[in-house]
C-alpha cells in the first residue's frame, strides 16, 4: 500500500509543480485531489485498525467509549490539519488558524471524558 500512496504522491507533486506555473488555481486542485485519494487509500487500513482496538477493548472489557474517543481525538487532530492544509494552499492561511482552533476546543472537548476516567482511576489507587 505504502508504494501506491508514493507513486500517487509523486505524480501529485510532480503534476503540481509542473501545472502550478500556467494555473495556480488548478494546481491547487491537483494538491486537493491527490491528497483525497491518498486518504482513501489509508481509509481501509483505518477501518482494519479500529476493529483491532474495539476487539481489544471487548476482549478486556473496556469501555468501548474510551477507544471511540481516543479515535475521535486523532481523527479531529488529522482532519484539521488536512483541512489546514488546504487553506494554506489556497492562501487562507486566517481560515486555517481559526480550523486550529476549532480543532484544539474540539480536542478538549472529546478529552474531557478521557481526562475524567484518568482521574477515576487514580482515585481509586489511591487510598
Amino acid at each position: 500500500m505504502i508504494w501506491k500512496i508514493l507513486g500517487i504522491a509523486f505524480v501529485g507533486v510532480v503534476s503540481f509543480v509542473i501545472i502550478k506555473k500556467a494555473n495556480s488555481d488548478v494546481a491547487v486542485a491537483i494538491s486537493v485531489v491527490t491528497g483525497a485519494i491518498i486518504i482513501a487509500l489509508i481509509l481501509q487500513s483505518i477501518i482494519e485498525i479500529f476493529g483491532f482496538f474495539s476487539d481489544i477493548a471487548n476482549d478486556s472489557g473496556m469501555d468501548k467509549t474510551l477507544i471511540r474517543n481516543v479515535f475521535k481525538l486523532v481523527g479531529v487532530g488529522y482532519l484539521c490539519e488536512y483541512s489546514v492544509s488546504i487553506c494554506n494552499d489556497f492562501d487562507c492561511q486566517s481560515i486555517g488558524k481559526k480550523i486550529e482552533l476549532g480543532g484544539i476546543v474540539s480536542i478538549l472537548a472529546v478529552s474531557i471524558p478521557l481526562i475524567k476516567n484518568a482521574i477515576d482511576a487514580i482515585k481509586a489507587i489511591l487510598p
